[in-house]
């Protein structure tokens, strides 16, 4: 499990994002989990901020993140449908797609 860090301060324009992530992982994101929030994160947000929004929740550096997110963000036919569990979690701690 990733367990959470010293709280970093969110980029108003990450705000909400950063908030879900924190809602929906308040212990850390289970290791299990990490490939499928990070693809869900992918759909809606640039590959930077996919990264950032990790680093601030205590997730994963930015650097290592942001080559996660390399890997991870057009995998469509491998992680689509894994990930619903994912995307439904975060809508439920106002998690909005497509906002940015």
């Amino acid at each position: 499990m990733n367990a959470p860090e010293q709280v970093k301060a969110a980029p108003p324009y990450l705000a909400d994002e950063v908030n879900a992530v924190r809602a929906a992982y308040p212990d850390g994101v289970p290791s299990g989990e990490y490939r499928l929030l990070v693809y869900v994160l992918c759909e809606s947000l640039s590959q930077r901020n996919v990264a950032t929004v990790l680093d601030v929740c205590g997730v994963r550096e930015y650097y290592a993140a942001y080559n996660d997110v390399l890997g991870i963000a057009y995998r469509h036919d491998e992680y689509a449908e894994a990930a619903k569990p994912i995307f439904e979690k975060l809508i439920r701690q106002g998690f909005v797609p497509d906002a940015e």
